[in-house]
């Protein structure tokens, strides 16, 4: 068994207020036994411009193994306190650390 790392990076592009949620995959070398995700940095911003946020929440969840693959669920919602359905983009770096067997 080794420790092995991958890291992915999602994108997003979205209206505001909306409870939005992506999957993740990546693949090792070998069959993952055990696996855990880790947000490296993530970036949001309205596409219009500068405003300040009301809500911002994001979580990584639902990590799954099958085999060689480990995929995982994002979900975010990003808004202003004015309650515009405003654009925004944004991304994330996610770091998945598996436990993987010698191939």
């Amino acid at each position: 068994m080794a420790i092995d790392f991958r890291e992915t990076r999602l994108r997003f592009d979205t209206p505001a207020h909306v409870h939005s949620e992506r999957i993740g995959r990546v693949r090792f070398s070998g069959n993952v036994t055990r696996a855990t995700c880790l947000i490296g940095d993530i970036t949001f911003g309205f596409k219009d411009g500068d405003r300040k946020f009301e809500i911002l929440s994001y979580r990584l969840d639902e990590v799954r193994i099958d085999g060689r693959e480990v995929s995982f669920r994002y979900v975010f919602q990003l808004a202003d306190k004015h309650g515009l359905d405003d654009a925004i983009e944004g991304g994330l770096r996610v770091v998945v650390l598996a436990e993987v067997e010698d191939s």
